[in-house]
């Protein structure tokens, strides 16, 4: 555990003994996560390559004799009395999902006592670094705890994914949860999201940086979007007679366009090549060949902005920005991250070029928006 994340285990054990006023007899975090390459591959059963990094959901709690489960969110400044039998009850937002996640983990096992948490996190919200996917295993962690029970890291992944489905209303894949809770430090996962298997790839801290940069524009999947992305795409393989975009290749692509409208051709191609090239990024970085890894971020996402319509203006400007870098200023690519639609990008850098890059992409941003991303230097976490 590195010191800032010893920090904040102290800083939410202290926290907690104030609210409730006794100690914490356990803390658990999890990791957010950045998608180096593979962004909405993984409901179409595709591969995706994410890395756990060092931003994390922290939670410290107790048991209680209160008969109810307790949870207080520094972020939101509120505490919130949870009905796990019937997260309905709850209005829209965090704490229907922390409802809906226990209530999940209750029916997983057997029962959940009553218990009292403070969540605290270092993960900035809405820049698409999972931290609604981070506070579910935190609070599936805490749940484990307190049972004396544990879950597989895939029976857990999926457990904290139908959360997302039923209780946040995002069909997501299983890649953010996967991620978090397979993590290592200073790798990424080459992830098959059919299995799911995975695969660890070393991306050298002594090598590379990553730069996570986030535009402000705020991402909501649950608008519907994400859903009519997803919708598009299953739409795709049923015209291509494939059970998954998975099972679909670029000339079996090419050859039955005929059958596919232009939106349906152009989500398909998306996901067909983002396939590949999370492979090829995955063989190019097992040999540190990050002038072809860069290459290969560029064109996801580009792929992203024009194919499957889910960059803004704002991403569009900063993996525009960090393209002009190039190379020879230190940047070897640089994309959108996450569901879209707002968020971050991500920079792939030479080490120690991290701050000329950052102020001169930052003044860019701020003269065409009036304002300065912010810009967080990650590595890999487990």
């Amino acid at each position: 555990m590195d010191l800032e994340q010893t920090d904040r285990t102290e800083h939410a054990r202290q926290l907690f003994a104030k609210r409730f006023g006794k100690r914490s007899s356990v803390s658990v975090r999890a990791p957010g996560r950045v998608n180096l390459i593979g962004d909405h591959t993984d409901y179409n059963d595709g591969f995706a390559l994410p890395m756990a990094i060092n931003r994390y959901i922290s939670v410290a709690g107790a048991a209680s004799s209160g008969g109810s489960v307790r949870v207080f969110s520094e972020a939101v400044g509120a505490e919130a009395v949870l009905t796990v039998d019937d997260p309905s009850i709850h209005p829209p937002g965090w704490e229907r999902f922390a409802a809906g996640v226990l209530h999940l983990a209750k029916e997983a096992f057997g029962g959940l006592p009553a218990f009292d948490a403070v969540v605290i996190s270092s993960i900035p919200k809405g820049a698409g670094l999972s931290s609604s996917a981070a506070f579910a295993v935190a609070l599936v962690g805490m749940a484990e705890h307190f049972t004396g029970r544990s879950l597989e890291p895939i029976a857990k992944a999926r457990l904290c994914q139908k959360a997302e489905h039923v209780y946040a209303g995002v069909p997501c894949g299983i890649m953010d949860q996967l991620a978090i809770i397979q993590g290592s430090r200073g790798h990424a996962l080459l992830l098959d999201c059919r299995s799911p298997d995975s695969i660890s790839v070393p991306i050298p801290a002594d090598e590379v940086t990553l730069l996570v940069i986030d535009s402000g524009a705020e991402r909501a999947l649950s608008d519907g979007v994400y859903a009519d992305r997803r919708k598009e795409c299953e739409q795709a393989a049923e015209a291509l007679g494939v059970g998954a975009l998975r099972d679909s290749s670029l000339e079996m692509l090419e050859s039955e366009k005929a059958m596919l409208d232009d939106t349906q051709y152009r989500r398909a191609r998306h996901v067909v090549t983002e396939n590949n090239r999370v492979q090829a990024f995955a063989a190019a970085a097992r040999e540190s060949d990050w002038i072809n890894a860069g290459r290969l971020m560029r064109e996801s996402h580009v792929s992203l902005r024009d194919d499957f319509e889910v960059t803004v203006p704002e991403l569009d400007l900063l993996a525009d920005e960090a393209e002009a870098v190039g190379p020879s200023g230190g940047v070897f690519g640089c994309r959108m991250t996450g569901g879209g639609l707002g968020g971050c990008v991500i920079a792939l850098a030479k080490r120690g070029a991290e701050k000329p890059i950052s102020v001169r992409i930052a003044k860019q941003f701020d003269r065409a928006f009036g304002r300065l991303p912010t810009v967080h230097h990650v590595r890999g976490a487990g």
